[in-house]
């Protein structure tokens, strides 16, 4: 099997999936051209994600050559979402689609190059990359805009940056893939209803932090009322994905996976709880620190379990699902209700349900898939 020469390649397009992922949650509370309602704010991330579930579709045995058709979409419609008339349901479309179809390419480079005992580290190493680059987001969005002049011409300096990461990648590994059918041998066999709790678990978890990534920008200047305030909060709660992502490899040597996942579970929920309550930016940004510190763990953990069984990529589009979603759920309760402090509280809820989850059927399914 044939290990990709230049693994920090890979962590540095992650790096740069963080920051698109998070990229529009920042930049619409920006856009004081722009007059958006909630309703309208939750089409749009739900578009990106959608495409984002999407491209999970896409990638089939030529993981490195998908990674590159990913890349290309991105830029080429981050260039068109660096124009005010970019802003489109269709163009969040397509650049949810190059997303999604880079992500997942990604994963599942980084998955085949090591040994199953190393896969779990690596995946996690992985995706610490992620959150670091979602905490870089509202830096790298305000160094751009004081160039720039315009938040949403931050997209141009994201297209400039995938487009060399593009070259790199395109260099280093054109031509020097193998087909993933080289891998069957080592994926397993599981049932149906094993995979289905692979997707939920996967689907929640995303979900949650798709959610309140999204939305505590928007919350933040609403009921703070403060783009500063926006920017700690989201670098507080990135932050506190990436701390979450290093201390699950320890933690998980010390307790057990389902009694660490329903805790986290349980504890974002009252994080989650604590940022609607909260009536000061201190108190806003250290509970938004926590949601994110404890749901961090979990999506890293059912993808390392489930990124060696068969249907994989089932998991990348619940995932997908769940991004898409619960975001987009958000929105709408916030207009029926005609408030977001209470439909804030829907990510509270999946956290509870994803505690449900784990709580009844993580053993049997873990057990099964640790072979």
């Amino acid at each position: 099997m044939e290990q990709p020469r230049s693994p920090a390649l890979l962590y540095a397009i992650f790096f740069a999936t963080g920051i698109a992922t998070v990229q529009m949650g920042l930049v619409l509370p920006q856009m004081h051209s722009r007059s958006l309602g909630d309703s309208a704010i939750g089409l749009l991330l739900a578009m990106q994600f959608s495409g984002q579930l999407a491209g999970a579709l896409f990638v089939g045995r030529r993981p490195a050559r998908a990674v590159i058709y990913g890349m290309a979409l991105t830029v080429l419609t981050a260039i068109v979402l660096a124009f005010p008339r970019g802003l489109h349901p269709a163009t969040l479309l397509l650049f949810g689609l190059g997303l999604g179809i880079t992500m997942t390419a990604i994963n599942i480079l980084a998955g085949r190059e090591v040994t199953p005992a190393a896969r779990i580290r690596r995946l996690q190493i992985l995706n610490v990359f992620w959150p670091v680059g979602a905490a870089a987001a509202p830096w790298f969005i305000r160094g751009s805009t004081r160039i720039l002049k315009q938040p949403e011409r931050s997209y141009a300096a994201l297209a400039l940056c995938t487009a060399v990461l593009l070259l790199f990648f395109a260099l280093r590994f054109c031509g020097k893939q193998t087909s993933v059918s080289t891998q069957h041998d080592e994926e397993h066999r599981i049932r149906i209803s094993q995979l289905a709790l692979f997707c939920l678990f996967a689907a929640l978890a995303v979900g949650i932090e798709a959610s309140l990534a999204n939305w505590i920008p928007t919350f933040a200047v609403r009921y703070l009322s403060g783009t500063t305030a926006a920017s700690l909060a989201a670098t507080a709660f990135w932050c506190g994905i990436l701390s979450g992502r290093f201390i699950a490899d320890k933690s998980l040597q010390r307790v057990s996976w389902r009694t660490f996942g329903v805790l986290s579970s349980v504890l974002c929920a009252l994080a989650v709880c604590g940022i609607l309550a909260s009536h000061s930016t201190p108190v806003f940004i250290a509970t938004a620190f926590l949601a994110a510190f404890f749901v961090a763990p979990l999506y890293p953990a059912v993808l390392a379990h489930s990124v060696h069984v068969r249907w994989k990529n089932a998991v990348f589009v619940a995932a997908g699902c769940g991004s898409a979603l619960i975001p987009w759920l958000v929105g709408q309760t916030s207009v029926t209700r005609a408030s977001l402090r209470t439909a804030m509280f829907l990510p509270a809820i999946a956290a509870i349900l994803l505690a449900t989850a784990l709580l009844l059927g993580v053993r049997h399914t873990m057990m099964t898939t640790e072979h």
